[in-house]
C-alpha cells in the first residue's frame, strides 16, 4: 500500500512540474490507458461468448490464415469484438485517420505520377493534366 501512496506522489509532483497544456496531455493519456483496458477486459469474455455456440476455438488461439478459412458468418462472430474496437479507435483519436497519414506523407509524392482528384474522378491520366515531362 505504501508503494501505491509513494507511486501517486512521485507521480503527482512530477505532474506538477508540467505546463498546464502538458498536464492536459497526460490526463488524456491516462484516459486512453483507462478506456483500452476496459476493453481489453470486454473482448475476451465477447469473443468466448461469440464462439460458445460454435465449434472453433476462442479467437485469440486461431491465426489471421485460420480465421480467413473460416465461413463468413464464423469470421465475423471472431471478429466483431475488434471491429468494433478498432472503429472507436478511428473515430476517438484523430491521428488513425487516413488524412492524418496522407499529410505526413506529401514528401514522398511525386507529382508526374500523382492524380489529382479531379483526375480521378474524370478518369485521365497525369500527362492529361500536363504533368509529363515530354519535351
Amino acid at each position: 500500500m505504501s508503494e501505491t501512496i509513494n507511486f501517486e506522489q512521485a507521480l503527482l509532483e512530477n505532474l506538477r512540474q508540467l505546463p498546464t497544456e502538458k498536464q492536459q496531455e497526460v490526463l488524456e493519456f491516462a484516459q486512453f490507458l483507462v478506456q483500452k483496458a476496459e476493453q481489453k477486459k470486454q473482448l475476451p469474455n465477447e469473443s468466448y461468448e461469440s464462439n460458445s455456440l460454435s465449434t472453433t476455438e476462442p479467437a485469440l488461439k486461431l491465426s489471421f490464415r485460420e480465421i480467413a478459412r473460416l465461413p463468413i458468418a464464423e469470421r465475423h462472430k471472431i471478429l466483431a469484438p475488434y471491429i468494433a474496437a478498432t472503429a472507436e479507435d478511428f473515430l476517438t483519436y484523430p491521428e488513425l485517420t487516413e488524412f492524418s497519414v496522407l499529410d505526413g506523407e506529401e514528401s514522398l509524392i511525386n507529382p508526374a505520377t500523382t492524380r489529382s482528384h479531379d483526375a480521378f474522378l474524370k478518369g485521365y491520366a497525369p500527362e492529361d493534366e500536363g504533368l509529363s515531362d515530354d519535351y
